[in-house]
């Protein structure tokens, strides 16, 4: 059986990028570059007649596994890829400064800094056990499309696998020209964009590589993991 190559995380890459390429070729160098990504809820598959069932219990359990197997190798919502805080509530107290933060907004609530400081090396929570209650009740889209069984562990993966991949090959040119080090994905993509034409000539095809790049992760990022997030949306 023919399977089209459009279902594989890689081909979605590639279309973020080729629909990047056209964004420049219609905005001149460090101008906001504008994608509008079209989002939709995938409906629940309905299980074929004669099938097998498997018992509610024993489901929510293989589920729950399954997320958390997803999570505990992502963390891409604790990096900074699609957002930069996270509202914290009375019972998270014992999470403390350099995790806690203000609000620059005049907000007298408490936030979670992102990226964060508890994200380990290996991309593990370091306090996991005892992580902020907005830490274990967000479904980011792709784990709400596991969660559903609209799409397997394996699939999911790839997805994780083909974001982080493609974030470190961006961020090792974004580097070069703006700090990427404990910053959030928009503020250096904001910064990034305002370096404008300032690059020198000889940097000049390498920044509008990294320019490209950037926008086409952060179109990748909103389409599989926060379709409505406006931490991605045009900086």
């Amino acid at each position: 059986m023919h399977i089209s190559n459009r279902m594989h995380p890689a081909f979605e890459l590639e279309e973020s990028i080729e629909s990047a390429k056209s964004g420049l070729t219609r905005h001149k160098t460090g101008c906001n570059l504008d994608f509008e990504v079209s989002t939709f809820l995938d409906r629940p598959a309905v299980p074929s007649k004669g099938l097998k069932t498997v018992k509610q219990p024993e489901l929510a359990d293989k589920t729950a596994d399954q997320a958390t197997q997803l999570c505990t190798n992502c963390g891409i919502c604790c990096d900074g890829s699609i957002f930069n805080s996270a509202r914290l509530v009375p019972e998270d107290g014992a999470v403390t400064s350099p995790l806690r933060t203000s609000s620059d907004d005049g907000d007298d609530g408490l936030y979670l800094k992102i990226p964060c400081a508890a994200l380990d090396n290996s991309r593990k929570c370091s306090v996991y056990p005892n992580r902020p209650e907005i830490c274990g009740s967000f479904r980011c889209a792709l784990l709400r499309k596991l969660d559903a069984g609209t799409i397997s562990l394996s699939s999911a993966r790839k997805k994780v696998e083909l974001a982080l991949e493609q974030r470190e090959k961006t961020l090792e040119i974004v580097r070069q020209f703006v700090a990427v080090e404990d910053r959030d994905l928009r503020a250096i993509h904001r910064e990034y964009l305002n370096l404008g034409d300032d690059p020198e000539s000889d940097n000049q095809r390498l920044y509008k590589e990294g320019q490209l790049l950037l926008n086409a992760l952060r179109r990748y990022l909103r389409k599989n993991f926060h379709p409505n997030s406006r931490f991605l949306e045009k900086t």
